[in-house]
């Protein structure tokens, strides 16, 4: 128990506190480590990276934890919720939904910080693929992003038909 007559010095609070961070960055190097050996796994029995279920009971049960230790929940879920989409963001780099065979891509998303844009940008990076962006407010516009993507191999399509306006007929003039 702290008494509070002889309070420590700041600094010594703050070595302290120092050494807890240091503990816990090496608890994530292990945590990572063993996600690493879950990307192994997931790529060998074809599982998808994400398992919602799985990360609605980690959440849960360390919510549930934190409040009974009297820790504040919805910072707690915070945390856990960057954990997880670290190891998710870990497991994509480690490809485990892409076999060995598979070649990386880049892929570049036009409008990736719209709504429709994220998820494109999440699903091509946990497919293990290095994803860059360009929007209005990024530097990198399409003339920019074009050059590292990779170019298609099917053929060109066809030519379509001029369109017609309202009334023309096949074969018309102005059709």
């Amino acid at each position: 128990m702290i008494d509070d007559a002889t309070p420590r010095p700041l600094p010594v609070l703050r070595a302290m506190v120092d050494v807890l961070d240091r503990d816990l960055l090496q608890i994530v190097v292990r945590r990572m480590a063993l996600v690493g050996e879950i990307a192994a796994y997931k790529r060998q029995h074809g599982l998808r990276i994400r398992d919602v279920q799985r990360e609605r009971e980690i959440l849960e049960d360390r919510c549930d934890r934190a409040e009974s230790m009297g820790l504040p929940r919805g910072e707690i879920e915070s945390v856990f919720r960057v954990l997880m989409r670290a190891s998710r963001e870990h497991q994509a780099s480690l490809r485990a939904e892409l076999p060995y065979e598979t070649e990386a891509r880049t892929v570049a998303v036009i409008g990736g910080h719209g709504r429709l844009g994220a998820v494109m940008v999440r699903m091509f990076g946990d497919l293990g693929h290095q994803v860059i962006v360009a929007d209005v407010d990024t530097p990198l516009g399409a003339g920019g992003a074009r050059p590292v993507s990779t170019p298609s191999r099917r053929p060109p399509p066809e030519r379509l038909p001029a369109r017609r306006g309202p009334g023309s007929r096949p074969g018309s003039r102005d059709g």
